[in-house]
């Protein structure tokens, strides 16, 4: 800003006219004699402190002329002076240092006045590194006091802090860096609430958050892919806003880091194509095509960039501060061109105006040592801006390697401006061993080395191309033998990539037999191929030989440790603590699954154990939280909350958007009754992971016991939204409906209906709400890539368990009809007449015949039986009023029958049978004690009438259950089924007795329909 549209500043004797305007013929004489000298115009101080508190800067050369001569000019000339040295500056080489004048003559221009100045001076200081934040703050004030409604002065800053620090620093030890919000979301968030639909503030802010996402990615995935998600949301909000160029390269990196990078290529491709300024584009397309597994195309992509070179980048006339430090060669950890807006005008600028010298949670799985690649900077990795190298290595992929051979550089050279030499440091004599090995490796004995043959198939899986990798290997293993383990090796890593374990475990023996033959004394090669067949079985589902092998790794690598490090071999030695590490999280693992705690903790410790040692040694296991979070889930096991919630906390540092470390924490948290604490982990478990419905259980507990029932309720239902057949969360829900009154009540029937089918077991457990005791084995392996879209929503799922309700019907149906039998009646005989003859003798008990009390009976008998799994109060009623309503139906068709048939019939209650069925209610298998009719001439018609009515009933309330699903209709259902069944038993003066045959015949059919359909409930 500053200069007119289309100004281009090359080299000094382009400043001169800006000089001269600005500061006289003379003054600009003296000041371009001070530019061209080889003196380097930078201050130098001591520390950030001295730094903060001598600015503004002062320059004992410059200032002179400039306090001399630019009193006699305008600001603006004086404004126009300062951007043409900050152009300048951005070329470092034309071998002027330009920051230190450029900075000299805008901070006087803008304490003018002026506002492109005070702008231009702003973003001279963001991209020097040594600026204190406390010198950008002020500035950064300075610039929207000069520039009113003009949101340049934040971008500005954003965009340094995105780069400059893109995670936020801890505030204090106990802090995670990526809990905070980053100050360069925080700046960018401010400009999107004040300018919400404008383009820049939402690109900014979508690059903040993918500068962050870059920065996780291989340390924090769970992070990273929230970072990505945040960033994908604030440029597609750019894209409605009419951004959609703007935001295309910052949105195909959070497309690619997301695992899409087909949809990446899509958005870039044709604007590659129109772009005057394509570079920074190409790049990000050739890391899309080259990560969508697509090398012919990136092959074309690369080799157009490379023979652009500079031509395809902005030509320095508009930049963006970039801090030293930033620049990245692999193009998706680089921060240093524009993520989005401005990438095909704005060059990255970076400078010093002054200089210092420098002095019932989830497990997860840990299989470092069988990477699927192994990093190679000369081989593997996505360089972009290294195009000539770039292309030549995607053209060996996609079956060109002669092609890749034609013209060979004897160095390699990078497009991009100013970054040139930094593919100088890329070696490509494997590549072109590779390549020439592709084309006639048959022929020529010195490409068939294990060197070539390895980074071959290296190569090939850094690509993906698993099958290609392995039919590699395997002619280099039939070409060796038994001369070396090492393609054997592979062979074993490759078939364990492809989920092919049983092989795996296989050829890890087969190793191991062919490094101990090839080289007797090689303990460690032995013991690392161990450990791999070891992590094979485990994964082929043979726990107990996987446990067998690596139990035995660890006190003879153990052994090794002590012998090298005394022998003076510390490298060798730390590989030997290595094996005995993994061996001992492995084994661990399998003992915790197995449920044999103590021994698990004994392992997990025995890993902790060596973790010191490393960090003494400066080395690391890649990935430490594994062991802590799976150690938790032990302690926790053996009650030792204490223990268990220092190592959870220990792996959340690790990664603290990991769900399963977030599940592992919330579900310790609750074991100490930290129940709001248990909350937010839970919280935090689903915003990064909406689909991890055990958290979403969880969650719903632990609100409900917090008071927030209507919270509770969403939470649930997010728990079954994101997992239908999952049954504890239909039980929580109907637990919390069942409390809710009567205007839930059937929601709560539904909701328990459906965990009970899915579920029979939960039938027995009391109306309480469960915390999810599980631990659930995610098969995530954090040595891996996480996987696209990867969801606990997706992770084990359950096989519906057989409904032991119906089991329970059967058995009823049968018993009742035995009952009904002659060996059915004579065992009640045994029971009832007995019981009536010893009744008769008791004076008074004659005044209980009435109906009533029959009714009264019945309704004990059934509450007593239910009283064994206490349902709701609503529910309860419910029971009881559904039971009434079924007796008085089988009274009241009985007195219907008796007047159409001008039948003199009186109902009581039988006292045998009150007692009875109330004994058998308390026993949790009632008998109903309905009351009996009696007629003065009988007939069969009014006999049948009861029963064959609660056949019907249950017929028909068994076809509803099946359809809605609601244990209260299941549980009146039975209940007419039993008082049926109970009234056909054929024992004077139940009604069984003066039916007949055909009327018993005709009610068993109905009784045996119902018992049918029942059995075909879900």
């Amino acid at each position: 800003m500053g200069l007119r549209d289309g100004t281009n500043i090359r080299t000094a004797e382009d400043i001169q006219p800006y000089a001269v305007a600005a500061l006289g013929v003379s003054g600009a004489d003296r000041f371009m004699t001070v530019l061209r000298s080889p003196e380097d115009l930078a201050i130098v101080f001591e520390d950030d402190d001295d730094v903060t508190e001598r600015y503004p800067y002062q320059h004992l050369t410059l200032d002179p002329i400039l306090d001399a001569s630019l009193s006699r000019s305008s600001a603006v000339e004086a404004a126009a002076l300062g951007a043409a040295l900050t152009l300048l500056a951005a070329r470092p080489d034309e071998g002027v240092d330009s920051a230190p004048a450029a900075f000299a003559v805008l901070l006087r221009a803008a304490r003018a006045g002026s506002c492109p100045a005070q702008l231009n001076l702003l973003l001279l200081l963001a991209a020097d590194v040594n600026t204190t934040p406390a010198i950008l703050a002020a500035e950064q004030q300075q610039a929207n006091a000069a520039c009113p409604g003009d949101p340049t002065a934040d971008w500005l800053v954003g965009q340094r802090q995105l780069r400059y620090d893109p995670v936020a620093p801890p505030s204090s030890d106990g802090e995670l860096r990526s809990t905070r919000t980053p100050d360069g979301v925080a700046t960018m968030q401010q400009l999107v609430a004040r300018n919400p639909t404008s383009v820049a503030a939402l690109t900014g802010l979508g690059d903040a958050y993918l500068s962050a996402a870059m920065y996780l990615a291989d340390s924090q995935p769970f992070s990273a892919r929230n970072f990505f998600w945040q960033a994908r949301d604030a440029y597609d909000s750019a894209v409605q806003h009419g951004g959609r160029q703007a935001a295309a390269p910052g949105l195909a990196r959070a497309l690619i880091g997301l695992g899409d990078p087909e949809a990446a290529a899509r958005l870039l491709e044709p604007l590659a194509r129109e772009n005057v300024a394509p570079g920074p584009l190409l790049e990000v397309l050739v890391a899309a095509q080259e990560a969508a597994g697509t090398f012919d195309r990136a092959e074309l992509t690369a080799r157009r960039l490379a023979d652009l070179g500079p031509a395809a980048y902005p030509d320095a006339r508009a930049l963006i501060p970039v801090p030293q430090g930033t620049y990245r060669a692999a193009t998706l950890q680089d921060t240093s061109p524009a993520l989005s807006l401005g990438a095909d005008r704005l060059s990255p600028f970076t400078e010093f105006v002054v200089e210092i010298p420098i002095g019932g949670g989830a497990d997860v799985v840990d299989n470092s040592f069988i990477p699927t690649f192994r990093e190679d900077d000369n081989l593997t990795g996505t360089y972009g801006a290294c195009a000539e190298w770039s292309w030549r290595r995607d053209a060996v992929l996609a079956g060109h390697a002669e092609r890749a051979l034609e013209d060979w550089p004897e160095e390699f050279v990078g497009a991009r401006p100013g970054f040139q030499d930094g593919c100088v440091v890329i070696s490509g004599d494997s590549l072109r061993a590779v390549a020439e090995r592709d084309t006639n490796g048959s022929t020529r004995t010195d490409l068939l080395t294990d060197e070539i043959a390895d980074a071959h198939q290296n190569l090939l899986r850094w690509a993906g191309d698993l099958p290609a990798a392995r039919e590699v290997a395997e002619k280099w293993q039939a070409r060796r033998g038994d001369g070396s383990a090492l393609p054997t090796v592979r062979v074993a890593e490759i078939a364990f990539l492809q989920d092919r374990f049983d092989d795996a475990a296989a050829a890890f023996d087969q190793a191991a037999r062919r490094e101990r033959l090839s080289d007797w004394s090689n303990d460690l090669a032995v013991f690392e191929a161990d450990l791999g067949r070891g992590a094979a079985l485990a994964a082929a589902g043979r726990e107990s030989e996987a446990e067998a092998v690596l139990r035995a790794l660890d006190r003879p690598a153990t052994t090794g440790y002590a012998y090298q490090f005394e022998s003076g071999s510390q490298a060798t030695a730390l590989e030997f603590a290595t094996v005995s590490y993994y061996a001992s999280l492995q084994v661990g693992d399998l003992a915790r699954r197995a449920g044999r705690l103590s021994a698990a903790r004994d392992d997990y410790e025995r890993a902790l154990s060596w973790l010191p040692l490393f960090v003494k040694s400066d080395i690391s296991v890649d990935h430490p939280e594994v062991l802590y979070n799976n150690a938790a889930l032990a302690h926790l096991g053996l009650r030792d909350s204490t223990r268990a919630s220092d190592l959870a906390a220990r792996a959340l540092a690790a990664d603290p958007d990991n769900p399963a470390f977030l599940m592992t924490s919330g579900f310790i948290a609750d074991r100490q009754r930290r129940f709001g604490v248990a909350a937010e982990h839970n919280r935090a478990a689903l915003r990064s992971d909406p689909g991890a419905y055990p958290a979403a259980n969880d969650l719903g507990v632990q609100l409900a016991r917090l008071g927030e029932p209507a919270a509770a309720r969403r939470a649930f239902r997010q728990a079954i939204g994101a997992r239908p057949d999952y049954a504890l969360g239909w039980f929580n829900l109907g637990v919390l409906e069942s409390s809710a009154g009567p205007v839930r009540l059937l929601s709560a029937q539904d909701a328990l209906g459906r965990a009970y089918a899915l579920d029979p077991t939960l039938r027995d457990r009391r109306r309480e709400l469960l915390i999810d005791a599980s631990v659930y084995r995610t098969a995530l392996d954090l040595s891996k890539p996480l996987p696209p879209a990867w969801s606990f929503a997706d992770v084990q799922r359950r096989a519906t368990a057989t409904s032991a309700g119906l089991l329970v019907t059967l058995g009823l149906g049968l018993g009742l009809a035995r009952a009904a039998g002659r060996q059915g009646t004579q065992s009640a005989q045994e029971w009832l007449e007995p019981l009536h003859q010893r009744l008769q003798r008791i004076p008074g008990l004659s005044r209980l015949r009435h109906p009533a009390w029959g009714v009264a009976a019945t309704v004990v008998t059934f509450v007593l039986a239910v009283l064994r799994r206490p349902p709701g109060v609503i529910e309860s009623v419910a029971y009881v009023a559904g039971i009434l309503a079924l007796t008085a139906a089988a009274i009241g068709v009985r007195i219907v029958v008796a007047r159409r048939n001008q039948l003199l019939a009186a109902q009581g209650t039988w006292l045998p049978s009150a007692g009875f069925g109330i004994a058998t209610g308390a026993a949790g298998l009632p008998w109903a004690p309905l009351p009996v009719v009696k007629a003065k001439d009988a007939d069969a018609r009014l006999h049948l009438a009861a029963p064959l009515l609660l056949a019907v009933a249950a017929l028909l309330l068994f076809v509803e259950a099946a359809w809605l699903r609601t244990p209260l209709t299941e549980a009146w259902a039975l209940a007419a089924l039993t008082m049926a069944a109970s009234l056909l038993l054929p024992i004077d003066p139940l009604d069984g007795a003066h039916t007949g045959k055909a009327g018993v015949a005709a009610t068993a059919g109905v009784v045996a329909g119902a018992v049918l359909v029942a059995l075909g409930l879900p």
